[in-house]
């Protein structure tokens, strides 16, 4: 009787050290889950950061270009105006 109370025990024990050991595991992939997603979030705000960045670059630049086209425009008619009075 008592040789089948000890291997009672000694299931229970080995069914409490697996439950233990998979709750562990299932701890560590929820961490790991975690801290993965947080990477991938980082990395999606530096990419739309970049994005925003490009943009408002490309936006100046025409801004830029539009300004010395103006500015083009502006010396060509002053310079077509200053060959209409002369003759």
């Amino acid at each position: 009787m008592k040789n089948e109370i000890d291997q009672i025990q000694l299931q229970k024990l080995d069914i409490t050290r697996h439950y233990k050991h998979k709750s562990d595991q299932v701890s560590w992939l929820k961490s790991e889950r975690k801290l993965l997603r947080s990477e991938v979030k980082s990395l999606k705000d530096t990419m739309n950061e970049k994005g925003r960045s490009r943009d408002t670059e490309k936006v100046t630049e025409r801004r830029s270009q539009r300004q010395l086209e103006r500015e083009r425009d502006d010396q060509k008619m002053k310079m077509h105006l200053l060959g209409f009075f002369k003759a």
